[in-house]
């Protein structure tokens, strides 16, 4: 079942309905193929029973390889689209107003961009499924 949150964000109250099963797997393919290069930037792992933590070190690397993914053509429509089901102080998140809302704020954007995608991948990216992988690894026993 589709469900909607909302959650107030820099003074703005956001609200976000999920995506319909299909729309949600087309971003996240999308997403995926973004940023699975960039997590091997930021999580160079070295020992497979740790995950380097100075990799976080290598954040532009990452940026980069994220914003070389999409032109610049390419990627306002899929910001655009990841909010497709986003409503911001009660209006719907069309063109005309992300373009208004947005307007030199683009921390909040990308915040509000970032709820979007914890409602619709929170079951995936949260302590269930892949964020589980984020906890270290029990030691192996020594015999």
């Amino acid at each position: 079942m589709v469900k909607t949150e909302t959650k107030t964000i820099d003074g703005h109250e956001i609200t976000v309905t999920q995506y319909t099963a299909r729309e949600g797997l087309a971003i996240f393919t999308k997403l995926g193929k973004l940023l699975s290069p960039a997590l091997n930037e930021l999580y160079k792992v070295d020992d497979l029973t740790k995950i380097d933590t100075e990799g976080a070190g290598n954040i532009l690397p990452a940026l980069s390889v994220v914003l070389n993914g999409l032109s610049e053509t390419e990627f306002t429509p899929f910001i655009l689209r990841i909010l497709r089901s986003t409503f911001i102080d009660k209006k719907n998140v069309t063109e005309e107003i992300f373009d208004m809302e947005f307007a030199g704020k683009y921390t909040l954007l990308f915040k509000v961009v970032g709820f979007a995608l914890e409602v619709n991948f929170k079951d995936f990216f949260g302590a269930g499924g892949i964020g589980s992988l984020r906890q270290p690894r029990p030691e192996s026993p020594t015999v």
